[in-house]
C-alpha cells in the first residue's frame, strides 16, 4: 500500500496557501485603501452637512431680519405715531387714546416677533407697554453710538437679556429730533431643527477654539456659530469603518472557505492520482487510463504516462521478440556448427594426396581454405582489426578464383588511421560474399570489387562496390526499407549487429543500377577502444 501523504505537506496545498496569502494581502491592501477613502469622504460629508446647516440658518436669519425691517417701515411711515409721539399738550384722555390706537398698529407685529417698543424723549408721555423713555433703553449710549455710524439708521444686535437663545433685537431710528428709537425683537429660535445647535453671536465674540466651530455671517453685526459635533461625526465615521471591517472579515472568511474546499478537492484528486500511479500494475490498469480528472494538468500527465506505458510495453515486447530471435539464431548456428578437427583432418588428407601427385593448384586451394576457416571458426572473438577482416576477405576471394576459374580483382582504399580499428568479425565479409554470389556470378567478365573506408564527423563510412549485374528497383527498395526475405538473412543480421553494437545511428544503404554496378554504404560511429 502506498503511504498517504498529509495534505499540509502537499505541494499544491503550499501553492494554494501562498497564493491565498498573496491574494489576501492585496485584498486587505485594496480594502484598507477603500475603507480609508470611504471614512475620509464620510467625515467630509458630515462636516459639509453641518457647514451647510449653518449657512442655511444664516440665510433664514437674514430673511427673517429682512422681513422685520420691511414691517418696521409701516411704523416709521405712520404719521399718527410720529405726530403724537412728540406732542407735549396731550391730555390724559388723548394720551390713552394714543396708546390704544398705537397698540392696534403694533400688536400684529408683536404677535409674530415679540413686544415691539418705542423709546422717546417726551417727558410728558406716561410709561406704557409700547412706549418708554429713552433713558430706560438698555445700553442706550452704545446703541445710539452705533446708530450714528450707520447710514440706514438700523442696527441688529444680539439679545443680551437672553444669553442662551439666538434671538436678536433690531433698533431703528424713527426720527432725529427729538430722538426716537424703535426696539424690534426678532425671535430666531426654532428656525432650524434642534439637531443642529446654532447660535447667533457678535462677530467680535471669540470662541475658546475657533477651529471647532462653523461660522456664517448674517450681517456686519451678527454671525451664526455652530460647534462642530466631533463626537457625532466620529461615531458616523466609526460606524462606516466597522461596517467595512465586517465586510472585509466576511470576504476573508469566504475566500478562505472557497480556497480550502478547492485545495481539499484538488489534493484529494492528486493523492488518488499518485496512489494509482504508484500501483505495480500500472501498465495493465485500464481503469487508471480511462479515469477523467478535473485538473487539466493531471489529464496531460495521464496521457503522457499512457503513451509512455505503451512505449514501454512495445519495448518489452520487442526485447522479448529479440530474445526469441537470438535463441532461434543460436539454434541455427548450433545446427550448422562444424567440428573444426574433422574439417582440418579432411583437408589435410586431400592436401597429402595432391602433394603426392604434385598438383600445386589443389595444394594452394587447400592451404587457403585451412587459413580461411581457421580464421572464421575462432571462438570468443567479438572484435577483430580491419586488417584482419581484409586478410580474411582476400583468402575468400582467392578460394573463389580457384573454384570459379576467373579473377576477382580487389581494390582497397583504407585510411591509415582505420587500419587497426576494431570491428565485428565478418561484418564486411557478408557484403563481399554477396558481390560474388549475386553480382559477379555466372559469365560476368572483367569483374571488379572495390572497398573504401574513411572517417568523417566521428563516423566510419565503408563503401563496397562491384561492377556486376546490379539490383532491380523492387529489390533495392526492400533492401533499403529493411523488409527483407529469408535468403537475405545475412544482410538483416549484419544490420542488427551494427545497431546492437553502435546504436541506432548505424545504417546500411544500397545503391545500384541494373547491369552496371552495386554499391553498399555502411555507416557507424567510431568507438574508442575502451568502449569495445
Amino acid at each position: 500500500m502506498s503511504e498517504k501523504r498529509p495534505e499540509k505537506s502537499s505541494l499544491i496545498h503550499k501553492i494554494l496557501r501562498n497564493n491565498l496569502l498573496i491574494i489576501g494581502f492585496f485584498v486587505v491592501l485594496i480594502w484598507t485603501y477603500a475603507t480609508v477613502s470611504l471614512c475620509y469622504n464620510t467625515y467630509h460629508k458630515e462636516m459639509e452637512k453641518h457647514e451647510t446647516a449653518v449657512n442655511e440658518y444664516a440665510d433664514l436669519a437674514r430673511e427673517t431680519i429682512s422681513t422685520a425691517i420691511t414691517h418696521s417701515e409701516h411704523i416709521v411711515r405712520s404719521n399718527y405715531i410720529s405726530e403724537n409721539l412728540n406732542r407735549t399738550d396731550l391730555s390724559v384722555t388723548e394720551m390713552l387714546e394714543f396708546f390704544d390706537h398705537s397698540e392696534e398698529i403694533l400688536s400684529p407685529i408683536s404677535g409674530v416677533y415679540g413686544t415691539v417698543r418705542i423709546f422717546h424723549t417726551n417727558d410728558r408721555l406716561y410709561e406704557a407697554r409700547r412706549f418708554s423713555h429713552l433713558d430706560n433703553l438698555r445700553d442706550k449710549s452704545e446703541i445710539c453710538k452705533q446708530l450714528n455710524f450707520t447710514k440706514s439708521a438700523i442696527i441688529v444686535v444680539k439679545d443680551t437679556s437672553s444669553p442662551y437663545t439666538s434671538n436678536v433685537i433690531m433698533y431703528r431710528q424713527i426720527q432725529d429730533e427729538p430722538l426716537c428709537i424703535l426696539e424690534y425683537p426678532i425671535i430666531l429660535d426654532g428656525l432650524f431643527p434642534s439637531a443642529y445647535p446654532v447660535s447667533v453671536v457678535s462677530p467680535h465674540t471669540t470662541q475658546t477654539n475657533e477651529n471647532n466651530y462653523f461660522y456664517a455671517p448674517i450681517s456686519n453685526d451678527l454671525t451664526c456659530v455652530m460647534e462642530i459635533p466631533e463626537k457625532e461625526v466620529k461615531k458616523v465615521v466609526l460606524s462606516v469603518f466597522l461596517m467595512c471591517l465586517l465586510i472585509l472579515l466576511f470576504i476573508g472568511v469566504l475566500i478562505l472557505q472557497i480556497s480550502r474546499r478547492t485545495a481539499k478537492k484538488t489534493i484529494r484528486e492528486i493523492n488518488q492520482f499518485m496512489e494509482n500511479l504508484a500501483g505495480e500494475t500500472l501498465l495493465y490498469d485500464d481503469k487508471f487510463f480511462h479515469t477523467t480528472y478535473d485538473l487539466y494538468e493531471l489529464n496531460i500527465i495521464k496521457k503522457t504516462l499512457q503513451k509512455l506505458a505503451l512505449e514501454v510495453q512495445h519495448y518489452a515486447e520487442a526485447i522479448k521478440n529479440a530474445e526469441l530471435e537470438n535463441k532461434e539464431l543460436e539454434m541455427e548456428l548450433l545446427s550448422m556448427q562444424l567440428d573444426p578437427h574433422m574439417l582440418y583432418n579432411s583437408l589435410a588428407a586431400i592436401r597429402l594426396d595432391a602433394y603426392q601427385v604434385q598438383h600445386q593448384k589443389i595444394i594452394d586451394l587447400i592451404d587457403n581454405m585451412v587459413l580461411y576457416y581457421r580464421n572464421i571458426l575462432k571462438k570468443d572473438r567479438k572484435f577483430i582489426s580491419v586488417e584482419q577482416e581484409m586478410e580474411s576477405i582476400r583468402k575468400y576471394l582467392y578460394i573463389n578464383e580457384l573454384s570459379h576459374e576467373k579473377k576477382y580483382p580487389l581494390e582497397v582504399q583504407i585510411a591509415e588511421s582505420l587500419t587497426n580499428m576494431k570491428i565485428p568479425p565478418q561484418i564486411l565479409h557478408t557484403f563481399v560474399e554477396n558481390c560474388i554470389v549475386h553480382g559477379l556470378s555466372g559469365n560476368q567478365k572483367d569483374c571488379l570489387i572495390r572497398i573504401r573506408m574513411s572517417e568523417a564527423d566521428g563516423f566510419v563510412i565503408t563503401e563496397i562496390f562491384d561492377n556486376g549485374y546490379g539490383i532491380s528497383h523492387e529489390m533495392l527498395t526492400k533492401l533499403n526499407s529493411g523488409s527483407l526475405g529469408g535468403r537475405h538473412i545475412g544482410v538483416s543480421n549484419a544490420l542488427k549487429r551494427l545497431k546492437l553494437i553502435y546504436g541506432e545511428e548505424s545504417s546500411i544503404h544500397f545503391d545500384s543500377e541494373k547491369n552496371a554496378y552495386t554499391k553498399v554504404t555502411i555507416r557507424f560511429p567510431r568507438l574508442d577502444d575502451k568502449e569495445q
